[in-house]
This record gives structure tokens, C-alpha cells and sequence, in this order.
């Protein structure tokens, strides 16, 4: 899971709940202040990446937190990091032409990887609201 964890509030406790029930180990990357001021404009983020880190360590769900995380999770990173669940949050979000869905490598691994009909059985199982779930080779 990554995010800018900005103004964290319950909606991501609930997230980082789910996506912990995913594993038996939950790994939230953070990404470093001038990522996030890139990609959702110069007043953000609020919160400097020292306090999202303690807001993100203080919910007691997070095993470990990755500073200055990629913006884009690749099909690398997941192999190079073994990383067997990724989680990323059920949005139907109409980037505009010059933002990117740091989510869109990934979802297209998790249709190669499994059949939809498989990652929505999947979820209805574990009843956790994720738009993806990737389990890596």
C-alpha cells in the first residue's frame, strides 16, 4: 500500500485495516512531500512526512513504512520486493491528461495474473473494499 497518508483520517484507518487482513504483514509506503506537492498541486501535502509517519504508526496496524515511495508501484518493484498482496483503494477517479494513476501498471498485472471474476470472488470472500488484489509469482 502507498499513499501520501496526508490529513489521515478514518477512512484510511478502515483502508489499512482491510488491506492488513490481506497478509500477515502490512508495509505502507509514504511518499516524500515534493512527490505529493507534484502530483496533487504545491499546497499539499498539509502535514510534513514526519507527521504522516507518526499519524500512520499511531493507528497500531502498520508493520512497516517505506519513506519516499514510488508514486508508481511496477510489476519490478512487486518482484524485486516480494511482494505478495498489493492493496490499492477502490476509486473511480477520471485522471486528467497530466495525472497518472499510480495504480495502473499494477492493474493491469492483477488482470494478467488473475481473472477479474477470481480478484471479485476474492473480495466478496475477505469482505475488503480494494479495487485490486495482486498475489505475485
Amino acid at each position: 500500500v502507498t499513499g501520501s497518508w496526508d490529513l489521515f483520517h478514518s477512512g484510511h484507518v478502515e483502508f489499512l485495516e482491510a488491506a492488513g487482513k490481506l497478509g500477515d504483514f502490512l508495509v505502507v509506503g509514504i511518499h516524500e512531500d515534493s512527490t505529493v506537492s507534484g502530483h496533487r498541486g504545491g499546497q499539499f501535502p498539509i502535514m510534513n512526512l514526519f507527521e504522516r509517519s507518526l499519524n500512520i504508526l499511531a493507528c497500531g496496524i502498520v508493520d512497516e513504512i517505506v519513506f519516499d515511495a514510488p508514486f508508481i508501484i511496477t510489476e519490478n518493484m512487486i518482484r524485486r520486493l516480494r511482494i505478495d498482496v498489493v492493496a490499492c483503494p477502490k476509486q473511480n477517479i477520471d485522471y486528467p491528461e497530466d495525472q497518472t494513476d499510480e495504480y495502473k501498471e499494477i492493474k493491469v498485472f492483477a488482470a494478467e495474473t488473475k481473472s477479474r471474476a477470481e480478484l471479485a470472488k476474492q473480495k466478496d470472500e475477505q469482505e475488503v473494499d480494494v479495487n485490486g488484489i495482486v498475489r505475485g509469482p
